[in-house]
C-alpha cells in the first residue's frame, strides 16, 4: 500500500546551483601561481574608470582591484552609475590550476552572484564565459572577451541570454588611473596570509546547523564554510529558512580587517571585524538594500565555544537586534542521521499524490551499506539521486541527475530519529534540509 510521504525532496531543486562541492585546504606553496599569472594580476592591479553604453546613453564607473594578503587571489570592488542607477560589487578573481582558467566570483546588490571561468589566450587576451543569477532569480549567461592593452582593456560580453531572450553585445572601456600607488608597489605573490589571522578564520570552517531570530522571527538553516584554492579566504554558503545566501572572507592587511562579503535576497552586506580577543571578534557592518537603501555601521560580533560560535548584531534603524548560534556537524551525527534516515525509508516507496503528476521514491542501499539510492519516478523532477555521509565537510550530501540531464548537488541538514517514535511522527520528523 502506497504511503504518502512528507520528506519534501522535491525542494532540493532550489538549492542545487548554489551549492557547491567543499574542498579541503590546498597545501601551502611558495609561489601559489604561474609566472604568467602572476604578472597578468600584477597587470591588473590598480584603479581603473570604465564606461559603456545602453541604449544610447554612456555609463561610468570606477573598478578597484589589489592583491589579496598572499598574493594568490585578487580582491576587487566596482561602483557605476548605470541604467538601474547606483551599483555596485565585489569580486574574488582566482586561478584553478586543475583546469588551468582565470576564474571570478562576484556579489553586487542589484546584478546579484556570479561566476565566469576564461582562459589566457596570451598577455593580451583572454577569453571566457559567465553565468550569475539576478537577485530576483533570473539566469543570465553570457559570453566573454578581453582584450589588453598597457593601460587600457577592452571587455566585451557577447551572445548574453537573459531569461533565455538574446541581449545585446555589452563593450567596456577601461582606462588606467595614473600615479595609482597599488600599481607602483604591486603586493608580491609570494607573500601570505598572517598565521594568527588564518588560525582565527580556520574557526569558521566547517558545516554547521543554523538556529537564530532575524526581525523578531526564529529560523533553522545550515551554514558551510570552506578555504579557497589558495588558502587566501572563506567561501561561504548558507540558508536562513528558504533563503539562500552566499558570501566570502578575506583579510585586508591595509585595514588590519577580516572582511566577509554577503549577497542576500533582500541585498547585500559587509562585514568589518576588526577587534579581536581569544574567543571574540568585533566590529561593523554595512547594509545595502533594494532602492537605494542603506544602513552603516551597525554593531556586529562573533564568540566561538568549543563546537559552536554565535552571532549578534545591534539594533539598526528600524530593525530588531538579531542572534544566530551555529552548531557543528561532526561526523558521527551525519553517520547516525544518514542511518536512521535509511532505517526509515529503505523497503518500500514512498508516494506524493498532492502534486500533478504523482511522484514516487524507492529507498534502497548500495553495496556496502555506506551511500543511499534514491530512485524518482514521475513527478516535477524524475531521476536518480544518492545521498551518502560526505566526509571532509562531515555532512549528509545528495547528488542527484534528473532524467533531462540537470545534475546538482546539496548539503542536508539531517536530524537523528529516535527509534521509539511511532511511524507518523518519525515520517513528520525525516526532513533532511538542503542548503
Amino acid at each position: 500500500m502506497p504511503v504518502r510521504c512528507i520528506v519534501p525532496l522535491v525542494l532540493f531543486v532550489f538549492a542545487l546551483y548554489t551549492s557547491a562541492p567543499a574542498q579541503q585546504p590546498a597545501p601551502a606553496q611558495d609561489k601559489p601561481l604561474p609566472d604568467e599569472i602572476d604578472q597578468h594580476f600584477q597587470y591588473l592591479s590598480g584603479t581603473w574608470d570604465y564606461s559603456y553604453q545602453e541604449n544610447g546613453k554612456t555609463y561610468h564607473g570606477v573598478w578597484s582591484v589589489r592583491r589579496s594578503g598572499n598574493g594568490a587571489a585578487l580582491l576587487s570592488r566596482f561602483q557605476e552609475v548605470g541604467p538601474e542607477g547606483k551599483v555596485s560589487g565585489n569580486y574574488l578573481h582566482g586561478w584553478n590550476a586543475d583546469s588551468k582558467q582565470l576564474v571570478d566570483n562576484f556579489v553586487s546588490d542589484k546584478i546579484g552572484i556570479g561566476q565566469a571561468t576564461y582562459t589566457l589566450v596570451s598577455k593580451d587576451r583572454a577569453e571566457g564565459q559567465g553565468e550569475s543569477t539576478l537577485p530576483d532569480g533570473t539566469r543570465r549567461t553570457t559570453k566573454l572577451r578581453s582584450e589588453y592593452s598597457p593601460d587600457k582593456i577592452v571587455w566585451t560580453n557577447y551572445q548574453t541570454v537573459l531569461a533565455g531572450k538574446p541581449e545585446p553585445d555589452r563593450v567596456f572601456t577601461f582606462v588606467r588611473r595614473k600615479a595609482d600607488p597599488d600599481r607602483v608597489t604591486p603586493q608580491s605573490a609570494t607573500t601570505r596570509i598572517p598565521e594568527a589571522v588564518k588560525t582565527r578564520m580556520a574557526r569558521q570552517v566547517g558545516t554547521w546547523t543554523t538556529r537564530g531570530v532575524r526581525n523578531n522571527k526564529t529560523f533553522e538553516g545550515l551554514y558551510l564554510a570552506r578555504w579557497n584554492d589558495s588558502e587566501t579566504g572563506l567561501v561561504i554558503t548558507g540558508r536562513e529558512g528558504h533563503h539562500v545566501l552566499n558570501g566570502m572572507s578575506y583579510w585586508d592587511d591595509k585595514a588590519a580587517e577580516i572582511i566577509e562579503v554577503w549577497a542576500t535576497p533582500s541585498g547585500s552586506a559587509v562585514l568589518h571585524f576588526n577587534e579581536f580577543g581569544n574567543d571574540r571578534w568585533r566590529g561593523y557592518v554595512d547594509l545595502r538594500y533594494g532602492g537605494d537603501q542603506s544602513i552603516d555601521d551597525v554593531g556586529i560580533e562573533l564568540e566561538f565555544e568549543d563546537n559552536q560560535f554565535d552571532f549578534r548584531g545591534d539594533a539598526a534603524e528600524g530593525k530588531p537586534p538579531f542572534t544566530v548560534t551555529n552548531t557543528k556537524v561532526t561526523l558521527k551525527h551525519s553517520k547516525k542521521a544518514l542511518q536512521s534516515f535509511a532505517d526509515l525509508l529503505v523497503g518500500g516507496s514512498w508516494v506524493n499524490t498532492e502534486q500533478a503528476p504523482a511522484a514516487k521514491h524507492t529507498y534502497s542501499w548500495l553495496p556496502g551499506k555506506k551511500v543511499l539510492k534514491l530512485e524518482r519516478d514521475g513527478g516535477m523532477f524524475p531521476g536518480i539521486s544518492t545521498i551518502a555521509v560526505h566526509h571532509p565537510t562531515q555532512s549528509v550530501r545528495l547528488m542527484e541527475v534528473d532524467d533531462d540531464g540537470t545534475l546538482g548537488i546539496a548539503t542536508l541538514d539531517c536530524p537523528e530519529l529516535d527509534s521509539q517514535m511511532t511511524p507518523v511522527r518519525r515520517a513528520r520528523t525525516a526532513e533532511c534540509r538542503p542548503m
